[in-house]
């Protein structure tokens, strides 16, 4: 057991994650030197301390079957110093030689990391030395995922029309689904022109807090941001947006998308949309980097001044997330974030006007607020690739498929049921722990008198635990108006009388929601999972309007992704590398792939880009150098593959051709042919399958090997248009393209 300090105890963690192809072999007891060192098994937590008579090393050991990599990050508790970590192997004379590693200094180490690529099979030793005083530390390893994906899952509640003239409501639900805190981050609402924002209301410990457009910039900008100080495990924060279609707006599709920054306000792209999303890249110590290197290039600060509004705005990202802790606030408009900023370096060198100069402190914050939101648009819209042009459908892609709404309507029918908008029309989405839903209703402006009284029922499906319900804000609130609510089995109930809704002839007069939230059962928060919900209105003793039914459908697994093959003629400077990506058969379906690189030159695997189903990486053609390439798929509601597959190699001195040929081990006939190709193969030469690609690198289907007659394999090219294809034949030891001529 570690030795605990009952006045602050932080646990020493390594933690050792490895990708291993083949099996590990582990022993047991900790050891001080390396004949003593202890074997752990993947997955296990052992708990040790250094006390006065364990001496100043720990060993551990471990036996690599397959080529693997391998990371360790060390925490200790603050009363034991680290000194180094180290990770050694040994020679055929039982000699050991260092492979690795890391300094730790005489200071609390925390979340330090030493990562190991390309690990070869062997056995290998680690040794931990301490360098001043004792306390408790455990060591764990386990299977390494490069990228995790985010935490954060941003769901948008609401219709996907916008009515022209009239206010339209969205409740945005921003949940952290890790058990972890996250780092401050932004979240942003993008707008087409014919959008304009209404206000937002933002819950806090002491009511609402209501912000109009001069509170967050202009009623006109084409984005909103709001700022996030942090997300505790598991937290799910929602506030509310009000936006509205311009009045004189005819929601024509926009001709092209804007693709220049432009010194107004005001940026365009496809379609009528608001589209809600999260910046996560901009977090935490990012957000001071992103202000000082995007804004301020803008605004032209001088060193000095830059130096000032970077110190004082990491202090305002610390006091807003005080501030978050003591009246519950959790979202922040970003120009409250700017102004804080900007007064803060304007105290902390009063003789300087930071910020262009060009007046008092609020004209300064108006400008660099209103320079931050052009610079997080377009880095939200174009540098990040969140926001996709699709010119093919003449509408928008989104990173996490999400389409808040897509067109601006004259009118509609508000008697409807919303909920989560996800990804196509099953709106799939990714986390559905609680969800949210809105029941509209409308007293007709055709209705001769008010309504008096209004009587709204839901009858929940056995997806849902009734038990977690909670009954959330409605339209009529006040000491003029009360809501009788009750749960009957599974039925939900909302009554009112005396509410005098009048017909509605100038909307939104006569309309009004309700809103509920509730959680799904254990069992039913699975990929798959179909979630259907609608309601019944009654207005006094009219008939039953009976809702649209809001359909949602989870989707919690990642896709899975093999590497294909590689491109690469002899001269080129560069190589096209493939992949194939499969979501489950219940899923979204795959979005894109990660795709990722690593050389002998360069420990770590680093993202080198996102594309369909391959990329084209450039190489140093002279040189050998091994480059190991591959991908992650991520679906259309954001999950992330977390198992590696395994990487292609590639190095340009063994792997190039002068040109596709046909090589002795192989022939093709007929060739040129029609439609139907057939490869014959010799005894001696093996491959495990083979991918067949257009000239221009694009990949149009892999096939396993099966031969018919004498060996004879099979390519099927009718549905091809005629020109010239290559035939990839991948194996352990082979990589070699044959040319097809198709008539």
């Amino acid at each position: 057991m570690i030795a605990r300090n009952n006045n602050s105890f932080m646990s020493y963690i390594i933690t050792m994650l490895l990708i291993l192809l083949g099996t590990i072999s582990l022993i047991a007891s900790p050891g001080t030197t390396s004949e003593t060192s202890e074997l752990i098994l993947k997955g296990e937590t052992k708990n040790y301390s250094y006390t006065k008579e364990s001496g100043d090393t720990f060993w551990y050991k471990i036996e690599v079957t397959e080529d693997g990599e391998a990371v360790f990050t060390i925490n200790t508790e603050e009363t034991l110093k680290m000194n180094s970590i180290k990770l050694y192997t040994k020679d055929n004379q039982d000699k050991l030689t260092q492979r690795s590693y890391k300094h730790l200094g005489d200071k609390v180490s925390k979340d330090e990391v030493l990562i190991i690529s390309d690990l070869a099979k062997g056995t290998y030793y680690i040794e931990l030395t301490r360098w001043s005083g004792y306390g408790g530390y455990s060591l764990k390893y386990g299977l390494l995922t490069h990228l995790a994906g985010s935490p954060i899952r941003c769901n948008v509640n609401g219709s996907k029309s916008i009515r022209r003239g009239v206010p339209t409501c969205y409740t945005v639900s921003l949940e952290n689904i890790s058990n972890q805190r996250t780092d401050a981050f932004v979240t942003t609402i993008a707008f087409t022109t014919d959008i304009i924002f209404s206000k937002a209301v933002i819950p806090s410990n002491n009511g609402d807090i209501v912000l109009k457009p001069e509170d967050v910039g202009k009623a006109k900008d084409s984005v909103q941001s709001f700022f996030v100080p942090y997300l505790d495990p598991f937290e799910t924060y929602t506030f509310k947006v009000y936006v509205e279609g311009v009045a004189n707006s005819n929601g024509k599709i926009k001709d092209q998308c804007e693709t220049q920054l432009k010194e107004t306000d005001e940026l365009q792209f496809i379609g009528t949309a608001l589209i809600v999303g999260v910046v996560v890249t901009v977090a935490s110590d990012k957000i001071k980097d992103y202000v000082c290197d995007k804004v301020n290039e803008k605004v032209d600060l001088d060193a000095n001044e830059a130096k000032l509004y970077a110190n004082a705005l990491n202090l305002t990202v610390e006091e807003l997330g005080m501030t978050k802790q003591k009246d519950g606030i959790g979202v922040y408009a970003t120009k409250s974030l700017i102004k804080k900023g900007a007064e803060k370096a304007l105290s902390l060198n009063p003789v300087t006007a930071v910020a262009y100069k060009i007046g008092d402190a609020l004209e300064t914050v108006s400008y660099v607020g209103s320079s931050f939101r052009r610079r997080l648009y377009y880095w939200f819209y174009k540098e990040t690739g969140l926001i996709k042009e699709d010119k093919s459908q003449k509408n928008i892609a989104v990173a996490d498929g999400k389409f808040a709404a897509d067109k601006v309507v004259a009118s509609w029918d508000p008697n409807e049921k919303l909920g989560f908008v996800g990804y196509g029309d099953n709106n799939y989405i990714y986390n559905a722990k609680r969800l949210h839903y809105i029941i509209n209703f409308e007293n007709k402006k055709e209705a001769t008198a008010p309504a008096y009284r209004i009587y709204i029922e839901d009858a929940l499906s056995e997806v849902f635990d009734v038990s977690t319900v909670k009954f959330e804000s409605t339209s009529h609130q006040g000491d003029n108006y009360y809501w009788k609510t009750n749960i009957i089995d599974n039925k939900l109930i909302w009554e009112i009388e005396g509410i005098e809704l009048p017909p509605n002839m100038t909307p939104p007069e006569g309309e009004g929601y309700v809103s509920f939230s509730v959680e799904l059962k254990p069992e039913h928060r699975v990929t798959g999972t179909r979630v259907e919900n609608k309601a019944t209105i009654v207005f006094d003793k009219n008939p039953a309007i009976v809702t649209n039914t809001w359909v949602n459908v989870i989707d919690q697994i990642e896709p899975t992704t093999s590497m294909q093959s590689f491109k690469y003629i002899k001269g080129e400077d560069s190589v096209t590398v493939y992949c194939n990506s499969n979501d489950n058969e219940k899923g979204s379906g795959v979005r894109h792939q990660l795709f990722y690189v690593s050389t002998d030159e360069g420990q770590n695997y680093s993202f080198v880009g996102e594309n369909l189903n391959h990329i084209k990486y450039p190489i140093e053609q002279n040189k050998n150098i091994n480059y190991r390439f591959y991908a992650l798929g991520v679906d259309n509601v954001g999950n992330t593959e977390q198992i590696i597959p395994q990487y292609i190699v590639f190095n340009p001195l063994v792997n190039s051709v002068d040109s596709p040929i046909e090589f002795a081990s192989v022939s093709v006939f007929p060739n040129p042919s029609k439609d139907i190709f057939y490869i014959q193969v010799l005894d001696d030469y093996q491959f495990d399958y083979f991918n067949v690609l257009s000239m221009d690198g694009n990949l149009l289907f892999t096939q396993n090997k099966f031969f018919s007659n004498n060996k004879d394999i099979k390519i099927d090219l009718t549905n091809y248009p005629s020109g010239v294809y290559l035939v990839n034949l991948i194996g352990n030891n082979t990589n070699n393209f044959i040319k097809l001529v198709k008539e």
